[in-house]
């Protein structure tokens, strides 16, 4: 299984990452695997690589069987939106490509500006919006993209929902598209 976990900043992706990864004994893409791949990475690439997306990122799908990417084609598509750059690929691309995989989940998490204020570390290097305005148009992004997407997917809202909650609900889900698969 592929799993994408996309979603609004501070809303639980790389924590729920984590744990699906032990959990289902998934490869979480991070750091650590930077070896296996072939591709010859700049010294900050790496990073983006993980963390973001750029054209070669496609390439994970095939290098792993099961897998999950914290942050790929919906955060693309939405800082492009946001900070008014040019997206790497087109969506609909990224979407076509993905579509002809088997066994793709999309996992959105979603927040609201009260618990992002509440979970925002200063000590960390990530977009800090000042005010629910600015908060609230880049949410909006994400769940524009996340309506677009036509890929197996889930929306799980985690302002509120309590964490093990959350974690039966996302595990019942995988579970179901695995026998529908």
């Amino acid at each position: 299984m592929k799993l994408i976990i996309e979603g609004v900043d501070n809303s639980g992706k790389t924590r729920l990452s984590k744990f699906l990864a032990k959990e289902l004994g998934l490869i979480y893409i991070n750091e650590q695997y930077k070896h296996l791949f072939n591709f010859k990475f700049e010294p900050n690439q790496w990073k983006f690589f993980v963390n973001g997306f750029n054209a070669q990122t496609l390439n994970i799908f095939g290098c792993f069987d099961n897998f999950i990417k914290d942050r790929f084609h919906l955060s693309e598509y939405v800082y492009s939106e946001y900070y008014n750059r040019e997206s790497f690929l087109p969506f609909d691309t990224i979407e076509n490509e993905l579509l002809k995989m088997s066994d793709v989940l999309l996992i959105f998490l979603d927040s609201d500006f009260e618990i992002y204020q509440k979970r925002v570390d200063p000590s960390e290097e990530t977009v800090t919006f000042e005010n629910k305005y600015e908060y609230n148009a880049h949410r909006k992004l994400f769940i524009q993209a996340y309506l677009n997407s036509k890929l197996k997917k889930i929306h799980i809202n985690t302002s509120k929902n309590c964490w093990s909650g959350m974690q039966k609900q996302i595990l019942y889900f995988i579970e179901e598209v695995k026998k529908n698969s």
